[in-house]
């Protein structure tokens, strides 16, 4: 909260605004020294009580107006809210060498929302083969949506006809928008996974690109999570051979260098519980 005084201006009014989140009252100083408003209220200096009660009842009704907007999903963002923070606990369950079907069944269990799967989802699942990524500690939220897009499927939060906020999984041309793999850090991704400055000389030949990236996760010390659905539409061959010289670089040109020859980029981004983790993905975007 700060307090600004200036001159009085052709064309100001008093009056509440809003950007953002933020709230600014503009009200007069009169050569009395009291504070008019725009509802015709005068407060004297002392009166400090009275002029607090004043601004909450003010801005308290527009701060609710706001929470009760829809945003995303169609979910207000009180709503948003209690989704993300059920999806910030951490995945106990092993994931690699699993089925999707079990390890979905495991992230349920620690989720206090209800997970609805649609029966075109459920064929998905059936036909899905065992998962190849480990993504044990990972939050719920990036954790749900990565296993769910090896075979498109979406997660998507939605608000029942009762009122009850549910996690539907459906597949992914059927959503307009769909809970995703991580989020966009604001930290340099060196700062989150130091790793990447450090040296590296290594020399690679003619080694499969699947098998370069397994190598080079347990090194960076964070989960690596492949887009798989994007993979799938670029038509991306993970069994292309990478060849890298031996010259002495950083972890970071190594694997910048080994994504590009696979037509893939890098992205460190963070779950739900505000850890590191490696996306992986195309460089162009299929359409």
């Amino acid at each position: 909260e700060r307090l600004r005084f200036r001159s009085w201006q052709i064309g100001d009014q008093m009056k509440v605004d809003e950007q953002a989140g933020h709230f600014t009252v503009f009200v007069i100083l009169a050569v009395d020294n009291s504070i008019r408003t725009s509802d015709n209220q005068v407060f004297r200096m002392q009166d400090k009580a009275a002029l607090q009660t004043w601004l909450s009842d003010v801005i308290d009704p527009k701060k609710e107006e706001q929470a009760g907007a829809e945003g995303s999903f169609g979910l207000t963002d009180k709503e948003l809210v209690q989704v993300f923070d059920d999806l910030s606990g951490k995945t106990r369950a092993k994931t690699q060498g699993q089925t999707l079907r079990s390890v979905l069944q495991a992230i349920q269990q620690d989720l206090r929302l209800t997970v609805e799967m649609s029966p075109f989802a459920d064929q998905f699942v059936n036909a899905a083969d065992n998962l190849e990524m480990e993504l044990q500690d990972v939050a719920h939220g990036t954790a749900l949506a990565a296993v769910c897009n090896t075979v498109s499927l979406a997660v998507v939060p939605h608000k029942s006809k009762a009122g009850q906020l549910v996690l539907r999984i459906v597949p992914m041309r059927q959503a307009e928008e769909s809970w995703p793999i991580g989020w966009p850090r604001e930290e340099k991704a060196v700062q989150l996974v130091p790793k990447l400055g450090e040296p590296l000389r290594v020399e690679i030949a003619d080694t499969p690109l699947s098998t370069v990236l397994s190598a080079l996760q347990p090194k960076l010390g964070v989960p690596m999570i492949l887009d798989s659905h994007n993979l799938q539409l670029a038509k991306i061959d993970m069994s292309a051979k990478i060849k890298v010289p031996a010259k002495r670089s950083s972890y970071q040109q190594v694997l910048d260098r080994v994504l590009a020859q696979g037509l893939l980029k890098g992205d460190v981004r963070l779950d739900e519980a505000g850890q590191p983790f490696m996306l992986i993905e195309p460089i162009r975007s299929p359409r």
